[in-house]
């Protein structure tokens, strides 16, 4: 397998981690543990704030634009297209702020870490670009096709390709090779849509055959190693899954196109993994359901018979089931804000719209149709959402809420308070919030990648004092981040696990 790696003269600096900011939506799943979720507001209406053309759709089936599911990253939002090129605009109005060609077809989302851009192209490199300015600063030949979107964590970038049985983790800064995973059968292949997860110190990624009723396997390996350290596998009952897995409270998801939805523990007894429950959505039907958002104790996803399902995370009952939306809803994930909504866009058969559904019914708020497919995952920052669509064009809805805006909007819960007990602290502490007026409260803890980690709150709460318990037994030492979120108004707090 042909490697290179190509720098151009810049001096790098370390980091660890990737912190998120709430209003940031910088990859195609939101974080590396692929939850789909923010505690930002999205749009209440289906008000268009701009459009911008990047090609023209050529017609049906595989003649079209292709566009990648969008990153939002300080006021810029990204795309790649297959024309080979990779767009830089401006939020507000849609001006496009920079342009990159690059030398092959773009099907891959991009990843925005710390002031880089990470993207992958059929001809299987691996670009890491100047976010600001679209220059490069380097790339790495994978010799496969790089269809999917890269994950960036701690410093390391992931991915795989099609039609190769690896999957690649490079230095995020320098992209230095570190190692590559060649665990899967010759004829086994990742999925048009699979995107490595990571969380915990895990990365975890499921792998079949291309063509057949062939079993699909997730595997979990080791974040931090200099070579491959297999912790586990699992083996799904039957099909192919084209579908990345997500990561939440030491449960895994994974689906396959049969149906099925596989829950599994995040750190089992056995290397063969262990199944925690699995539920088909839709018996009778063929095609796999989106990549899994979560949520707290609810996970949500589409299918490609055109519904949306919310399901209990650890028992897998469901909620509810959106009624048919139209199109297939299979493709992006459906993305989760802070303000009940849930995004989520339909493609092939009939789709082509974008639909945005009550978060605790299911019931459709509004809906807006597009002139092509829209099979990218919608991307929510400072109470706008944005989504690409197979007529060749980039979406955004709503308006953008900046810091001055969001002050005077939300002006009643600048006097909100958070404290912290024992911090560092080992096995638990004392959480204490105050709010001054009734309102929607979430309380939730984020790792040091961004990665959701726990909710404690997501309620209607009046005015007054709290306090609750924070106990983190199933989760490892290290650095976390406490987020209260306020009817929009947000305060973090920084604190220190010990074990």
């Amino acid at each position: 397998m042909k490697k290179v790696v190509v720098c151009f003269g810049i001096i790098f600096l370390q980091f660890s981690g990737a912190l998120i900011f709430a209003s940031d939506w910088p990859q195609m799943y939101h974080d590396a543990a692929h939850t789909s979720f923010t505690t930002d507001a999205g749009p209440e209406t289906g008000t268009l704030g701009w459009s911008y053309q990047i090609g023209t759709a050529l017609g049906t089936s595989w003649e079209y634009i292709h566009m990648s599911s969008p990153a939002v990253v300080n006021g810029k939002v990204y795309v790649g297209s297959t024309n080979r090129r990779v767009y830089c605009f401006d939020h507000n109005g849609g001006a496009p702020i920079w342009t990159k060609q690059l030398k092959d077809t773009i099907f891959s989302s991009p990843a925005v870490v710390n002031g880089k851009l990470y993207v992958g192209t059929w001809g299987g490199d691996m670009y890491c670009l100047d976010a600001n300015t679209g220059d490069s600063i380097w790339f790495y030949h994978s010799g496969g096709k790089i269809e999917a979107g890269p994950t960036v964590s701690d410093n390391r970038v992931f991915f795989g390709a099609m039609y190769q049985n690896y999957m690649w983790c490079l230095n995020a800064n320098t992209g230095a090779f570190i190692w590559e995973i060649t665990p899967f059968n010759p004829s086994l292949m990742y999925g048009h849509g699979v995107v490595p997860a990571v969380k915990d110190s895990l990365v975890i990624v499921g792998a079949s055959i291309f063509a057949g009723d062939q079993p699909t396997t997730f595997y979990a390996y080791k974040e931090f190693s200099s070579t491959p350290d297999l912790q586990w596998e699992y083996t799904a009952a039957s099909h192919t899954t084209h579908q990345s897995v997500s990561i939440g409270d030491g449960k895994v998801y994974g689906s396959v196109d049969d149906g099925w939805l596989y829950c599994m523990d995040e750190f089992p007894a056995s290397s063969s993994g262990e199944l925690i429950w699995s539920e088909r959505s839709a018996p009778g039907y063929s095609g796999d359901p989106s990549c899994v958002s979560i949520e707290g104790d609810k996970i949500y996803y589409g299918h490609e018979i055109g519904k949306t399902y919310c399901r209990n995370a650890t028992s897998g009952v469901l909620s509810w089931t959106s009624g048919a939306l139209g199109g297939h809803c299979g493709v992006g994930a459906a993305s989760l804000s802070g303000n009940g909504k849930i995004y989520v866009g339909t493609g092939y058969v009939n789709g082509k719209d974008l639909y945005c559904l009550d978060k605790s019914t299911g019931n459709v708020l509004w809906s807006y149709t597009t002139g092509g497919y829209v099979t990218s995952t919608p991307a929510i920052s400072n109470g706008m959402v944005f989504v690409t669509s197979q007529d060749g064009y980039i979406y955004a809805f709503g308006t953008w809420v900046g810091e001055e805006e969001h002050s005077n909007l939300d002006f009643r819960f600048r006097n909100a308070e958070l404290k912290i007990g024992q911090n560092p602290f080992i096995k638990s502490t004392i959480i204490k919030y105050q709010i001054p007026i009734k309102g929607k409260i979430s309380l939730a803890l984020y790792d040091i990648s961004g990665s959701y980690a726990k909710s404690l709150v997501n309620e209607e709460k009046s005015a007054g004092s709290y306090s609750i318990t924070l106990s983190v037994k199933e989760l490892k030492a290290g650095m976390y981040f406490l987020t209260l979120n306020a009817n929009g108004v947000k305060t973090t707090q920084k604190l220190t696990l010990l074990k």
